[in-house]
């Protein structure tokens, strides 16, 4: 029997897929099975999410967890935070060419205010 599963996660500033699929089968071979009834074999892969394919409200999904923990429930921190959401999803989308858009200070105050 094979099992697969993915899951999307950030890691600042990428997002990244890790896929992961399982296979196992019940031994029936009689020579085998005494060493062994059962046998499993997992395998991971971690690859990059590709920006350009990703909705901005995709993207926030992932991102408005870890800004929203950076500032709380202030409503004027919230619109800060979709503001900075978009900036950051902008400068990821243009592959990191549009990385004046962002203030470097501010993503890593962020960053800090996050750990």
């Amino acid at each position: 029997m094979t099992k697969t599963m993915y899951i999307v996660v950030s890691e600042y500033p990428a997002i990244v897929r890790y896929d992961f699929a399982f296979w196992n089968r019940t031994i029936e071979s009689k020579g085998i099975m005494n060493k062994m009834e059962n046998a499993l074999a997992c395998v991971a892969v971690k690859s990059a999410v590709d920006i350009n394919k990703l909705a901005f409200n995709d993207f926030l999904s992932l991102y408005g967890p870890i800004l929203k923990k950076a500032f709380g429930e202030d409503e004027q921190e919230i619109k800060a935070l979709l503001n900075e959401a978009q900036d950051i999803y902008n400068m990821l989308q243009n592959n990191f060419k549009a990385a004046n858009t962002i203030n470097i200070d501010k993503a890593l105050k962020y960053i800090k205010a996050i750990r």
